[in-house]
């Protein structure tokens, strides 16, 4: 459900997939407006997670042949540090239609197998869920998103869901079309 999410907070722009290795997250970074300080931070940081030096996240980084060693024998541990890193979530997707989301609200459509799970027993069908969001359950969402915690933010859409008489323990697949729009000026 974690990737549903990214791509519904970053609304399929090409910050719409998580990245999968330091160098498309440096990039990403450096898309965004990163300083040459933030960008040594982010790599101390991931050097730090992984157990090696700054200089072998460095070459992860370019594009020769050298840091592909590299890449393969940490992949896991890299794609969990950076799809869970604020930096990388925050410099993801639109901070104008995040900005407007927290103010105003939007609309939470999640279409595909889901339903209520009892016990052991899950009923999902093929079923369209739609409902508006108040600025505060949409500022939850995204503070908990952009803080690398999608257990809470996913907590938060299942309060917005209970909310509007959903059951407590109502969820959906992996793939499910998860999507927040924007709301009609009525």
């Amino acid at each position: 459900m974690g990737a549903d999410l990214w791509k519904a907070v970053t609304a399929g722009r090409k910050g719409g997939t998580p990245p999968e290795n330091v160098r498309q997250a440096v990039e990403r970074l450096e898309a965004a407006g990163a300083s040459k300080k933030d960008l040594a931070q982010f790599k101390k940081d991931l050097a730090a997670s992984l157990g090696v030096t700054v200089r072998q996240v460095q070459r992860m980084t370019t594009r020769t042949g050298r840091e592909t060693r590299s890449d393969k024998k940490h992949a896991g541990a890299i794609r969990d540090f950076v799809q869970k890193d604020s930096r990388i979530r925050g410099a993801s997707g639109s901070k104008i239609r995040k900005t407007r989301m927290k103010n105003k609200g939007a609309k939470l459509k999640i279409k595909g197998q889901q339903g209520p799970k009892v016990g052991k027993s899950w009923p999902t069908r093929d079923r369209l869920v739609e409902l508006d969001l108040d600025p505060y359950a949409m500022e939850a969402i995204l503070d908990a998103w952009e803080n690398g915690d999608d257990a809470a933010a996913l907590d938060a859409i299942q309060d917005a869901l209970e909310d509007e008489g959903y059951p407590p323990n109502w969820s959906w697949e992996d793939g499910a079309g998860v999507e927040f729009l924007g709301l009609s000026r009525e």
